[in-house]
């Protein structure tokens, strides 16, 4: 079984700094350092969410799914509408 290494708060930090420098991939810093690049990310992941540093790009996804949600949403309140307003003439013919 493989031994589970300990790495203190210090060396965390200084390898999120040096892969959040431009230029400088998750990948290249975690082998620089002997450190598995999942380990890496998720210490990234953890700095971020702390830091409350959002991704631009996962903010656009957002925004241009809320724009989407927005149009499908009057286009269903539209629906309805005439929906009501068919029920309600044909409830009035059939009287």
């Amino acid at each position: 079984m493989k031994e589970q290494r300990v790495y203190s708060d210090e060396f965390k930090s200084q390898a999120v700094e040096m892969a959040m420098q431009h230029g400088a991939t998750k990948a290249g810093v975690a082998r620089s350092l002997g450190v598995n690049p999942n380990t890496l990310a998720g210490w990234i992941k953890n700095h971020k969410k702390a830091k409350g540093i959002v991704d631009p790009a996962k903010i656009e996804d957002e925004r241009s799914e809320l724009i989407r949600l927005r149009r499908e949403n009057r286009r269903m309140e539209m629906e309805i509408e005439i929906l009501k307003k068919a029920a309600t003439y044909f409830a009035k013919e059939l009287r």
